[in-house]
């Protein structure tokens, strides 16, 4: 039971876990076409980007950030919530 506790808490979208990169591959999936490669190589061989992954690349960063930071703070709030319930019980 333990072993799955941790493999589920290992895939929530937090900094450092695994979860994280499983939100940017999903991401990924949702977003790009299927004959869409993410990187222009011509660009790449250049040292450039192409504009539409600069876009997309900021696009999915700030979703990837605003959601590992609204999971860090629901996750602290669940244990200062339950630290409360603990104390606070008769």
């Amino acid at each position: 039971m333990s072993t799955l506790s941790l493999f589920f808490f290992n895939l929530l979208p937090l900094p450092y876990l695994d979860g994280e990169m499983l939100l940017r591959s999903f991401l990924d999936i949702l977003f790009l076409k299927k004959d869409d490669f993410p990187y222009d190589l011509d660009q790449l061989e250049l040292g450039g980007t192409s504009e539409d992954t600069r876009v997309y690349r900021k696009l999915a960063d700030g979703v990837v950030t605003s959601m590992l930071r609204m999971s860090t703070c629901l996750t602290i709030a669940c244990i200062v919530l339950s630290l409360l319930n603990i104390l606070l019980q008769p």
